[in-house]
Protein backbone atom coordinates (compact mmCIF):
# COMPACT_ATOMS: atom_id res chain seq x y z
CA UNK A 1 0.00 0.00 0.00
CA UNK A 2 2.73 2.53 0.86
CA UNK A 3 4.32 1.87 -2.51
CA UNK A 4 1.02 2.53 -4.26
CA UNK A 5 0.58 5.79 -2.38
CA UNK A 6 4.11 6.81 -3.28
CA UNK A 7 3.46 6.03 -6.93
CA UNK A 8 0.24 8.05 -6.92
CA UNK A 9 1.98 10.93 -5.20
CA UNK A 10 4.77 10.94 -7.79
CA UNK A 11 2.21 10.77 -10.61
CA UNK A 12 0.22 13.66 -9.13
CA UNK A 13 3.37 15.78 -8.76
CA UNK A 14 4.33 15.00 -12.35
CA UNK A 15 0.85 15.93 -13.58
CA UNK A 16 0.94 19.24 -11.73
CA UNK A 17 4.36 19.92 -13.20
CA UNK A 18 3.15 19.19 -16.74
CA UNK A 19 0.03 21.34 -16.33
CA UNK A 20 2.14 24.15 -14.92
CA UNK A 21 4.58 23.94 -17.78
CA UNK A 22 1.77 24.04 -20.34
CA UNK A 23 0.19 27.01 -18.61
CA UNK A 24 3.51 28.81 -18.56
CA UNK A 25 4.10 28.16 -22.27
CA UNK A 26 0.58 29.25 -23.15
CA UNK A 27 0.90 32.53 -21.24
CA UNK A 28 4.33 33.28 -22.67
CA UNK A 29 3.08 32.77 -26.24
CA UNK A 30 -0.26 34.58 -25.85
CA UNK A 31 -0.30 37.88 -27.75
CA UNK A 32 -0.39 41.08 -25.75
CA UNK A 33 -3.28 43.55 -26.07
CA UNK A 34 -1.10 45.80 -28.21
CA UNK A 35 -0.23 42.88 -30.50
CA UNK A 36 -3.92 41.97 -30.76
CA UNK A 37 -4.81 45.54 -31.74
CA UNK A 38 -2.02 45.65 -34.32
CA UNK A 39 -3.02 42.27 -35.68
CA UNK A 40 -6.63 43.35 -35.90
CA UNK A 41 -5.66 46.45 -37.81
CA UNK A 42 -3.63 44.38 -40.22
CA UNK A 43 -6.59 42.12 -40.93
CA UNK A 44 -9.00 44.97 -41.63
CA UNK A 45 -9.94 45.54 -45.24
CA UNK A 46 -8.41 48.64 -46.72
CA UNK A 47 -11.04 51.25 -47.47
CA UNK A 48 -10.88 52.80 -50.94
CA UNK A 49 -9.74 56.40 -51.01
CA UNK A 50 -12.55 58.92 -51.20
CA UNK A 51 -13.13 60.30 -54.68
CA UNK A 52 -12.64 64.05 -54.75
CA UNK A 53 -14.77 65.69 -57.46
CA UNK A 54 -12.84 67.82 -59.89
CA UNK A 55 -13.70 71.53 -59.76
CA UNK A 56 -15.88 72.76 -62.59
CA UNK A 57 -14.14 75.03 -65.09
CA UNK A 58 -14.69 78.76 -64.72
CA UNK A 59 -15.24 81.33 -67.43
CA UNK A 60 -11.69 82.64 -67.08
CA UNK A 61 -10.28 79.16 -67.73
CA UNK A 62 -11.89 78.86 -71.17
CA UNK A 63 -9.40 79.54 -73.94
CA UNK A 64 -10.92 81.60 -76.75
CA UNK A 65 -7.77 82.02 -78.82
CA UNK A 66 -9.18 79.78 -81.57
CA UNK A 67 -12.75 81.13 -81.39
CA UNK A 68 -14.31 82.92 -84.33
CA UNK A 69 -15.59 86.49 -84.21
CA UNK A 70 -18.95 87.57 -85.62
CA UNK A 71 -19.42 91.23 -86.63
CA UNK A 72 -22.83 92.78 -87.21
CA UNK A 73 -22.76 95.99 -89.22
CA UNK A 74 -26.43 96.87 -88.76
CA UNK A 75 -26.40 96.91 -84.95
CA UNK A 76 -22.66 97.50 -84.63
CA UNK A 77 -21.73 94.69 -82.27
CA UNK A 78 -19.33 91.77 -82.18
CA UNK A 79 -19.31 88.48 -80.33
CA UNK A 80 -16.96 85.49 -80.18
CA UNK A 81 -18.05 81.86 -80.44
CA UNK A 82 -16.40 78.40 -80.50
CA UNK A 83 -14.83 77.41 -83.81
CA UNK A 84 -17.05 74.32 -84.16
CA UNK A 85 -20.27 76.33 -83.75
CA UNK A 86 -22.18 77.78 -86.71
CA UNK A 87 -23.83 81.10 -87.53
CA UNK A 88 -27.53 80.87 -88.40
CA UNK A 89 -29.12 84.06 -89.73
CA UNK A 90 -32.85 84.56 -90.06
CA UNK A 91 -34.16 83.86 -93.55
CA UNK A 92 -37.01 86.38 -93.29
CA UNK A 93 -35.11 89.33 -91.90
CA UNK A 94 -31.72 90.40 -90.69
CA UNK A 95 -33.02 91.11 -87.19
CA UNK A 96 -31.93 87.81 -85.67
CA UNK A 97 -28.83 85.64 -85.67
CA UNK A 98 -28.03 82.44 -83.84
CA UNK A 99 -24.79 80.86 -82.68
CA UNK A 100 -25.51 77.15 -82.81
CA UNK A 101 -23.55 74.27 -81.28
CA UNK A 102 -22.71 71.17 -83.38
CA UNK A 103 -25.76 69.31 -84.65
CA UNK A 104 -25.57 66.67 -81.92
CA UNK A 105 -26.16 69.32 -79.27
CA UNK A 106 -29.12 71.45 -78.19
CA UNK A 107 -27.08 74.46 -77.02
CA UNK A 108 -27.42 77.81 -78.79
CA UNK A 109 -27.00 81.55 -78.28
CA UNK A 110 -29.30 83.95 -80.14
CA UNK A 111 -29.31 87.73 -80.63
CA UNK A 112 -32.55 89.35 -81.80
CA UNK A 113 -33.76 92.93 -82.21
CA UNK A 114 -37.01 93.77 -80.43
CA UNK A 115 -39.54 96.46 -81.36
CA UNK A 116 -38.74 99.92 -80.09
CA UNK A 117 -40.53 102.34 -82.42
CA UNK A 118 -40.48 105.14 -79.85
CA UNK A 119 -36.69 104.83 -79.51
CA UNK A 120 -36.95 104.52 -75.76
CA UNK A 121 -33.89 104.15 -73.60
CA UNK A 122 -33.16 100.67 -72.26
CA UNK A 123 -34.56 101.57 -68.83
CA UNK A 124 -37.72 103.03 -70.33
CA UNK A 125 -38.24 100.10 -72.67
CA UNK A 126 -37.59 97.50 -69.97
CA UNK A 127 -40.03 99.07 -67.56
CA UNK A 128 -42.70 99.45 -70.21
CA UNK A 129 -42.28 95.93 -71.60
CA UNK A 130 -41.84 93.90 -68.42
CA UNK A 131 -43.88 95.76 -65.82
CA UNK A 132 -47.65 95.44 -65.62
CA UNK A 133 -49.56 97.66 -63.22
CA UNK A 134 -46.37 98.64 -61.50
CA UNK A 135 -45.09 95.08 -60.99
CA UNK A 136 -42.67 92.99 -63.07
CA UNK A 137 -44.18 89.98 -64.79
CA UNK A 138 -43.41 86.60 -63.21
CA UNK A 139 -40.49 85.75 -65.49
CA UNK A 140 -38.84 89.17 -65.12
CA UNK A 141 -39.38 89.52 -61.37
CA UNK A 142 -35.78 88.41 -60.73
CA UNK A 143 -34.23 90.60 -63.41
CA UNK A 144 -31.05 92.41 -62.38
CA UNK A 145 -29.01 95.23 -63.84
CA UNK A 146 -25.55 94.19 -65.09
CA UNK A 147 -22.58 95.74 -66.86
CA UNK A 148 -22.00 94.18 -70.28
CA UNK A 149 -18.56 95.37 -71.34
CA UNK A 150 -19.35 98.99 -70.53
CA UNK A 151 -23.02 98.95 -71.51
CA UNK A 152 -26.04 98.61 -69.31
CA UNK A 153 -28.07 95.41 -69.57
CA UNK A 154 -30.83 93.59 -67.72
CA UNK A 155 -30.36 89.91 -67.03
CA UNK A 156 -32.98 87.32 -66.09
CA UNK A 157 -31.80 83.86 -65.04
CA UNK A 158 -33.93 80.77 -65.47
CA UNK A 159 -34.40 78.38 -62.56
CA UNK A 160 -34.63 75.41 -64.93
CA UNK A 161 -32.05 72.68 -65.38
CA UNK A 162 -30.50 71.85 -68.77
CA UNK A 163 -31.58 71.24 -71.43
CA UNK A 164 -33.53 74.49 -71.26
CA UNK A 165 -33.33 78.25 -71.64
CA UNK A 166 -30.70 79.35 -69.10
CA UNK A 167 -30.75 83.14 -69.20
CA UNK A 168 -32.03 86.18 -71.08
CA UNK A 169 -30.22 89.51 -71.38
CA UNK A 170 -31.66 92.80 -72.69
CA UNK A 171 -29.37 95.56 -73.88
CA UNK A 172 -29.47 98.54 -76.21
CA UNK A 173 -27.11 99.80 -78.87
CA UNK A 174 -26.00 103.45 -78.91
CA UNK A 175 -28.68 103.94 -81.60
CA UNK A 176 -31.28 102.50 -79.15
CA UNK A 177 -31.78 99.20 -80.90
CA UNK A 178 -33.10 96.91 -78.18
CA UNK A 179 -31.47 93.49 -78.39
CA UNK A 180 -32.40 90.32 -76.53
CA UNK A 181 -29.65 87.74 -75.98
CA UNK A 182 -30.86 84.24 -75.12
CA UNK A 183 -28.89 81.15 -74.14
CA UNK A 184 -30.02 77.52 -74.27
CA UNK A 185 -27.82 74.83 -72.74
CA UNK A 186 -27.90 71.07 -73.16
CA UNK A 187 -25.54 70.34 -70.26
CA UNK A 188 -24.02 72.22 -67.32
CA UNK A 189 -20.69 72.31 -69.16
CA UNK A 190 -22.37 74.19 -71.98
CA UNK A 191 -23.57 76.84 -69.53
CA UNK A 192 -19.95 77.87 -68.96
CA UNK A 193 -19.42 78.20 -72.72
CA UNK A 194 -22.57 80.30 -73.06
CA UNK A 195 -21.45 82.54 -70.22
CA UNK A 196 -18.14 82.99 -72.00
CA UNK A 197 -19.91 83.90 -75.24
CA UNK A 198 -21.95 86.50 -73.38
CA UNK A 199 -18.78 87.95 -71.84
CA UNK A 200 -17.38 88.63 -75.34
CA UNK A 201 -20.44 90.54 -76.58
CA UNK A 202 -19.72 94.23 -77.09
CA UNK A 203 -20.96 97.16 -79.13
CA UNK A 204 -18.53 98.72 -81.58
CA UNK A 205 -18.24 102.48 -81.25
CA UNK A 206 -16.70 104.83 -83.73
CA UNK A 207 -13.30 106.04 -82.56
Amino acid sequence: MPNKIAVLTIALVALVAVVGAMAYLGLSQAPTQEQQEQGGQGMREEQPAATVPLPEPTISEIDTSDWKVYFNDKYRFQVKYPSDWEIKESDKSDRSIGLVAPSDKFSAFSITELENPERLTLDEWYEKSTVIQGRPTIFFANGKLINLNGDKAYRVDSELEPPELMFVVFTASPQRHILILRAWAETKDDIIILEKILSTFRFIREE
